[in-house]
């Protein structure tokens, strides 16, 4: 399965004049992740796999530097060798201050896809190297508008009372928080996740339940966008009460 979105960006000839290599305090490195067109450029496409017939795809996770960790790191995966080294000394070029490790404490902010294709042109087999960032879609719907008495519950649980308002809160601010999991994407992994939230009377989330996830890769990313969501209160008789409120989240990989 092959990622597309809109943050998908397509490889492209790099404009002349273009360092060779960066600094670790490179601002760009650090607060907008690599530079896909010149890593693009960086990696070249082994002899032995253009003999050998040998194409696919490798994935690279990216930790920028941080007060903890004085260089950016990178972690790459893939089944072929060959194509995994070409990546390995690629990121080297674009960045000798690149720390390559097998494993990280940090969390990556950014995951890239390395694609090596072979085509056939006049006989000759001519291989193509393309550099994307892969992403997702991520929905969170709105649970459609209760009619004034629904009854919904409270605090206990078996205890219901009957609200003229339900909870409100930013559709959009909630959505950003959204960010789908590395680790997910790397593995194919989409599906839906289901929480409870109690809305406190203050609007803040006081408990967090999940009533259904398809796994458990996704339900964290749910939880903690919408634990650090501000909600208007639901409401009955112009008194602010606490209710809980269902919200389904899907992650989709587009194909």
């Amino acid at each position: 399965m092959r990622y597309s979105h809109s943050l998908v960006l397509c490889g492209a000839l790099l404009l002349a004049g273009c360092a060779h290599g960066r600094s670790r305090n490179d601002p760009k490195q650090s607060s907008a992740g690599l530079d896909i067109v010149e890593l693009q450029q960086r990696i070249e496409y082994p002899e032995e796999a253009l003999k050998g017939g040998l194409a696919g795809g490798v994935h690279v996770l990216w930790f920028p530097a941080d007060q903890k960790h004085p260089v950016p790191a990178a972690i790459i995966g893939g089944k072929q060798a060959a194509l995994v080294d070409a990546v390995r000394r690629g990121l080297r070029a674009y960045d000798p201050a690149i720390s390559i490790v097998d494993t990280s404490n940090a969390l990556p902010e950014r995951m890239y896809d390395v694609t090596f294709r072979l085509d056939s042109t006049r006989g000759n087999i001519v291989g193509s190297i393309a550099v994307a960032v892969p992403s997702a879609e991520i929905t969170v719907a709105t649970p459609e508008s209760a009619p004034p008495g629904n009854i919904v519950k409270q605090e206990g649980p078996d205890e219901f009372i009957t609200v003229e308002n339900d909870p409100q809160w930013d559709q959009v601010d909630l959505q950003r928080r959204m960010v789908y999991p590395v680790e997910a994407q790397r593995n194919n992994i989409q599906g839906r996740v289901v929480l409870r939230a109690l809305v406190s009377k203050t609007g803040q989330v006081a408990d967090i339940h999940v009533d259904h996830s398809d796994n458990p890769l996704l339900t964290p990313a749910a939880v903690d966008a919408v634990r650090g969501t501000r909600f208007t209160p639901a409401s009955q008789g112009g008194t602010p009460v606490a209710v809980w409120v269902q919200i389904p989240v899907t992650f989709k990989l587009s194909p």
